[in-house]
């Protein structure tokens, strides 16, 4: 049985929600380096994804929105 989408129903276009290894992609940082950011208020806080915490996720939006920002400091605002 292959793996076929679903072609009945439309593709999610919503906010996507990145777990840590596509985050620590994204962003450069290691672990440590990530989560001391966050603690700091420096980098966009995860979203639990369960009642736990255990699972966890940040919004792709916010990231995108973190990394303009990074860049309009680094350019002066030009970008």
């Amino acid at each position: 049985m292959s793996a076929q989408p679903n072609r009945n129903r439309p593709a999610y276009t919503g906010p996507r929600m990145l777990r840590l290894p596509a985050v620590l992609a994204f962003s450069g940082y290691g672990r440590t380096q990530l989560f001391a950011a966050v603690k700091r208020g420096e980098f966009p806080a995860p979203v639990r994804l369960t009642v736990s915490g255990r699972a966890i996720a940040w919004d792709e939006a916010e990231l995108n929105h973190w990394k303009a920002t990074r860049k309009a400091a680094r350019t002066g605002g030009a970008e």
